[in-house]
């Protein structure tokens, strides 16, 4: 049986449409041939939320949006149509979440009821909760006001900042650094110059250090006992010699001690004195002459 052309196109046409189904939810993550559980959940936000979202419960993908339908009755809000793989079970009391990414995008994810002892059936509807104002949202009502307030003091202080860096007298305070940095190269230069010298200077310290030591083994070798038993005679002599000339006991020390002595020996003089004068005075009362 020959089959028509028409009929021929026509069935190519079909396989066309279902492979480009099949590959379009693939593309987008469903999988058309396998089993999955249909849930349904409500949002009066969806936060950028498409079909074919994921799903996700502990990190891990367990199904996605299959559809998203306006919910004229209220005339806000949306449904959604979730398919979640066959082996999922969700326990009463779990709830869906929209959490959005601040780079763009947004997922659904399944906070699961650890203590739930009853589950949903197919069909039935997962509480939900919207995701809130978002990043940015907190960002535009809480962060930028405080930035425009701060906005004034930014302001003036760049002002400020603007007539501190015409003022001139930075300009003198710049080069008085730039002259106090050029004074200190050239001290570093100078320190530079005279640490060259230092080695000659240490070497003479090492030669004078040399020479100490040699002194210093000199006199360690010396008889040093002998010299200080001959220093304590000497001195024991010296102080016998001073208590002889301070007693009265010794000639030596009469004539040191003794004020008649003295006296006696001055008188003594004088007298030798008066006589020699006398002497030159008058030579003939003490020579005589006699002429035959």
């Amino acid at each position: 049986m020959k089959i028509k052309k028409e009929v021929q196109i026509g069935l190519l046409a079909l396989v066309a449409i279902a492979l480009g189904y099949i590959g379009l939810n693939f593309l987008k993550g469903i999988e058309v041939f396998k089993k999955t559980t249909t849930y349904y959940a409500h949002f009066d936000n969806l936060s950028g939320i498409t079909g074919a979202a994921p799903i996700e419960a502990s990190g891990f993908k367990v199904g996605n949006v299959r559809s998203i339908s306006f919910d004229y009755s209220r005339g806000y809000g949306a449904t959604l149509e979730l398919a979640f793989n066959s082996d999922m079970r969700i326990p009463e009391g779990s709830r869906l979440k929209i959490k959005t990414n601040p780079l763009g995008g947004s997922e659904l994810i399944l906070f699961v009821n650890p203590q739930g002892k009853t589950y949903l059936s197919e069909g039935d509807t997962i509480a939900s909760q919207d995701a809130g104002d978002g990043l940015l949202a907190s960002v535009s009502d809480k962060i930028l006001p405080s930035i425009a307030g701060m906005m004034p003091t930014i302001a003036s202080t760049l002002e400020r900042l603007n007539v501190l860096l015409n003022d001139k007298s930075i300009d003198s305070a710049l080069n008085g650094i730039n002259a106090s940095s050029q004074q200190l190269n050239g001290m570093m230069v100078g320190l530079n110059n005279a640490s060259r010298s230092l080695p000659p200077i240490l070497n003479n310290v090492g030669v004078m250090s040399s020479n100490l030591a040699a002194f210093s083994g000199q006199i360690a070798s010396m008889r040093l006992d002998s010299l200080v038993l001959n220093l304590q005679q000497t001195t024991a002599q010296l102080q016998q010699v001073s208590q002889q000339l301070r007693s009265k006991d010794n000639t030596a020390g009469l004539l040191l001690n003794d004020p008649s002595l003295y006296h006696r020996l001055d008188s003594l003089v004088g007298t030798a004195d008066r006589l020699m004068h006398d002497l030159q005075e008058n030579p003939k009362r003490y020579v005589h002459f006699s002429i035959f």
